[in-house]
């Protein structure tokens, strides 16, 4: 197998999986349209997955205008990209445009693996400015990951270690586990009882877990939270 056939079919691959991703609670979305916002993400979420499916059938029969529906799936998955973190999320326009960063690198990729039909004069004129927006999309999410990135993993290592304490340990015992990975902790009390709130000194406060104790001092149930999550 050579390497164009790998780029054909790793181009219908990909349009098939985020086609099929975007089918994916379609029909729940247009239940709970109650917005004019929500209707138009709803609407190019359909497009895509429309356009997704031609574009597949026009890649296997090695059709001369597969281009057009290979871009028209790519600018509405864009546009559903942008809407959908803000109409459906609740998110700003910053989330929006991270989601369009990603999906702008994704609609690259497989435009770019497609094997397409020699473009016209009048699109070889805005190939550098797709590639030079490629760029950019893709710089922006190096950007974030390089960001956040460590955050993410500190945040996944406190929420397994919450999720790994077993119930019925003490807080004297939780306290010394605290201290082995690095963590900070708090106790206190509440109309809820006797708690211990374990925090990551470099977290700066948007994650933390919180153990609830019974009367006897072992610990009963401990929740991981953090700023921003559901």
């Amino acid at each position: 197998m050579n390497w164009q056939t790998i780029r054909f079919w790793l181009a219908v691959v990909l349009v098939l999986v985020f086609s099929v991703l975007g089918l994916q609670g379609l029909m729940d979305e247009w239940r709970s349209v109650a917005t004019l916002g929500q209707a138009m993400s709803a609407g190019t979420q359909s497009a895509y997955i429309f356009f997704g499916a031609v574009a597949i059938v026009a890649l296997l029969s090695r059709w001369r205008w597969s281009r057009v529906p290979l871009y028209l799936w790519a600018a509405t998955m864009i546009f559903t990209a942008v809407s959908a973190p803000i109409v459906w999320g609740g998110g700003g326009w910053a989330a929006g445009l991270f989601a369009a960063a990603v999906t702008v690198v994704i609609a690259g990729l497989v435009i770019w693996l497609a094997p397409l039909p020699t473009a016209s004069v009048a699109f070889n004129r805005w190939r550098w400015a797709m590639a030079a927006l490629f760029c950019v999309a893709l710089a922006a999410i190096l950007s974030v990951a390089l960001r956040y990135g460590p955050t993410v993993l500190s945040w996944n290592k406190m929420e397994t270690f919450c999720a790994g304490t077993r119930a019925g340990i003490t807080r004297e015992e939780l306290q010394a586990l605290t201290q082995q990975e690095g963590y900070t902790s708090v106790t206190g009390s509440d109309d809820k009882g006797a708690y211990l709130r374990i925090q990551d000194p470099d977290s700066k406060g948007s994650y933390s877990c919180e153990a609830r104790f019974n009367p006897d001092g072992k610990m009963d149930r401990i929740n991981f939270s953090a700023k921003g999550s559901n």
